[in-house]
């Protein structure tokens, strides 16, 4: 664990590593757009006023809840401290979690219409072990 400082409270102390950690993935995946863009030749696509707002605004969207989930870990980390398997498991349930919630979002927003029924059987089992695995350290 990183420490910044014993006058920092625990949960709390994890922030400044996330921060660094999330900028490199987007330095990362900025690069890769922009390694893009030149490939393509789509860098014309950043001037079209029309779309400008809408791609801006759901971008900060998708910064501020992909760092919001981080930031939620470590806030949680604090109280996973009494269980060293949930303080362990803690990242496999935060994904878990992203993999259900997402999967449940696409099913109310009808994104698996059109899918064989065994597609959906295989989602339904997949997410039902995801829930089952979030809930097994504990009861271990």
């Amino acid at each position: 664990d990183i420490n910044f400082g014993d006058l920092t409270p625990s949960m709390y102390r994890t922030l400044p590593a996330t921060f660094l950690v999330t900028l490199g993935g987007f330095v990362t995946n900025a690069v890769y757009c922009f390694t893009q863009n030149q490939r393509n030749h789509t860098w014309g696509d950043y001037a079209m006023g029309s779309v400008w707002m809408n791609n801006l605004f759901f971008c900060l969207l998708a910064g501020a809840l992909w760092y919001s989930q981080f930031f939620g870990l470590s806030l949680a980390k604090g109280y996973l401290a009494a269980s060293p398997t949930l303080m362990t498991l803690s990242f496999c349930i935060l994904m878990a979690l992203n993999v259900t919630f997402s999967n449940a979002w696409g099913i109310i927003l009808k994104e698996w219409k059109g899918c064989s029924p065994r597609t959906i059987a295989v989602l339904v089992l997949g997410l039902a072990v995801l829930i089952v695995s979030c809930f097994l350290p504990q009861l271990i």
